[in-house]
């Protein structure tokens, strides 16, 4: 038997300006019988385009790569997460010495050893922030203690931006910043991730919560 061709409408709608770019908006209209055929194309296209702009850090993606942070030199990025070896943890947070990520932090400080007994070689505290601040919130934490967790400034937003977990605190930080999240990575591939529904709320993401996700 043949299959039914049902007939498809096509209507163009001009460009919205004449800033816009010279091209039409093309709406078609098909019968419901061929509503999973579309459905189809548009998931691909979901995921081609996931690909090509990057998207939220989840279990199995990798973390963006040739980006450098600071560490200890404002005007050297020096520590590149995505070659690191081993098992190490990614505490984003929305801003150095905010009420909330200076009481989440202390406990990644703290509990450093907890964390290298599960098999973590390092923590990486990293903001939206210059390096002469994280140092500075580093100093205040007293976290030279732990040496193992190691805080570094996304100054320009790349590393954090790219990874798809930034968020827009105008109203309360000036600017895009860090969501609150927590990477669990090895080899430079996410294995498990935590993220607050809320940036000032520290739940999922607190150091407890993490070290019980270890295996």
């Amino acid at each position: 038997m043949m299959e039914r061709r049902w007939p498809t409408q096509i209507y163009d709608l001009p460009p919205k300006s004449s800033a816009s770019l010279d091209c039409r908006l093309h709406v078609i209209i098909v019968p419901r019988t061929r509503a999973s055929k579309i459905t189809s194309v548009k998931t691909t296209m979901s995921t081609v385009m996931e690909k090509i702009v990057g998207g939220p850090l989840k279990e199995g993606s990798k973390l963006p790569t040739n980006i450098h942070l600071k560490e200890i030199n404002a005007e050297k990025d020096t520590v590149d997460l995505a070659s690191l070896p081993g098992r190490n943890i990614i505490v984003g947070v929305p801003g150095a010495f905010t009420p909330a990520c200076s009481s989440q932090v202390p406990g990644f400080v703290n509990m450093a050893k907890q964390f290298i007994e599960k098999g973590v070689d390092s923590i990486y505290v990293i903001a939206v922030n210059d390096q002469f601040t994280m140092q500075a919130w580093k100093d205040y934490l007293k976290a030279e203690k732990a040496p193992a967790v190691h805080f570094l400034a996304d100054d320009t937003n790349t590393f954090t931006k790219k990874a798809g977990m930034d968020f827009d605190a105008t109203g309360l930080l000036g600017g895009r910043r860090s969501q609150r999240y927590v990477a669990i990575v090895e080899g430079g591939v996410v294995v498990r991730v935590f993220v607050e529904d809320e940036a000032p709320s520290v739940t999922v993401t607190s150091a407890e919560n993490v070290l019980k996700a270890l295996q």
